[in-house]
């Protein structure tokens, strides 16, 4: 293993396909689910949030539902990313694509 990365937030991130660039750099596509996701230097909004609150203990809740038992769900769906990494396994650059409702990659 010449290098390992880590990628994503606290929801489902999923690569869906990869390619190797003529530079010897990769080409990732994939779904994230998570509110924020962080690909190198690069913070991905998903863009299908469902609403805002105030929990209980008055912190402030972004892409949450309130659930009829009285807690903070999280809800968002599949938004697409792309990222391009150097072959020497940093980050070049990360974007997330969607709206409302879900979006899926299968391939690159």
């Amino acid at each position: 293993v010449l290098w390992a990365l880590t990628a994503g937030g606290v929801g489902a991130e999923h690569t869906a396909g990869m390619a190797i660039s003529n530079e010897g750099g990769i080409y990732v596509a994939g779904t994230y689910t998570s509110p924020d996701a962080t690909f190198g230097s690069d913070l991905l909004r998903n863009t299908s949030l469902q609403g805002v609150g105030i929990d209980t203990d008055n912190t402030f809740k972004r892409a949450a539902y309130y659930a009829r038992d009285g807690r903070w769900e999280l809800r968002t769906d599949r938004d697409v990313f792309l990222m391009k990494v150097t072959s020497s396994g940093t980050v070049q650059r990360a974007r997330g694509f969607g709206g409302h409702g879900e979006e899926a990659a299968h391939g690159l």
